[in-house]
């Protein structure tokens, strides 16, 4: 099966057409299952540039991504045609990774401030696109750190291939409401010094607030 790495910044205002190739609107926000280890994305927040005829925004298009056909450079190929598309309601237990992990003020395990999140990394295969983890960027995640050379010791301690300056989303505990901020499983010094010694088997849970 067929596999590429992108970021979500890709999919922000990428054009979504239907499977006659009309276009039903652009790409706002995805939506993820927080319940699932893997992230899961299971929908397409889609917005219309066109106004009704009095003058309001279309209310956006909730799109389960089973309905996604295909991905190209350019736009996404839905399998159904724009008058087939019902309007859907989120599932519980989902969160949008624009609203909820962009730009957001990651923690680690202690609560000391690391970096904001640049973008999201994602894994995209024939039939599906998962989050993997959080890019930080260069003057976000190393300089905070302290240590340019021992993260990937960390990283290769854990089995995990660091590349971009990505957090894997494994290390991720949870999604705190407020303040508005994603806590890490593991701490500073244990980035810093290489000292995790195994993966964290728990998924992230939203924080009970």
């Amino acid at each position: 099966m067929a596999q590429a790495l992108s970021f979500f910044k890709d999919f922000l205002q990428k054009a979504v057409i239907d499977c006659e190739g009309k276009r039903v609107g652009f790409v706002r926000d995805l939506a993820a299952s927080l319940d699932e280890k893997a992230l899961p994305i299971r929908y397409l927040v889609v917005g219309a540039r066109a106004t009704t005829r009095f003058g309001k925004e279309r209310p956006d298009l909730i799109i389960p991504w089973i309905a996604v056909e295909k991905l190209m450079t350019k736009a996404i190929r839905l399998n159904g045609s724009r008058q087939e598309l019902a309007k859907l309601k989120l599932d519980q237990g989902q969160i949008f990774l624009k609203q909820h992990l962009m730009d957001r003020q990651i923690v680690d395990q202690g609560g000391y401030k690391l970096f904001r999140v640049d973008d999201v990394k994602l894994l995209a295969t024939d039939d599906s696109l998962k989050v993997v983890g959080l890019h930080a960027g260069l003057s976000g995640l190393f300089l905070r750190l302290g240590s340019r050379r021992r993260l990937p010791t960390l990283m290769s301690r854990l089995g995990i291939k660091l590349r971009d300056n990505v957090i894997p989303w494994e290390l991720v505990e949870r999604i705190d409401a407020k303040p508005r901020q994603i806590r890490l499983k593991v701490t500073k010094r244990m980035l810093k010094d290489g000292t995790v010694t195994e993966t964290p088997r728990k998924p992230p849970r939203p924080s009970s607030s």
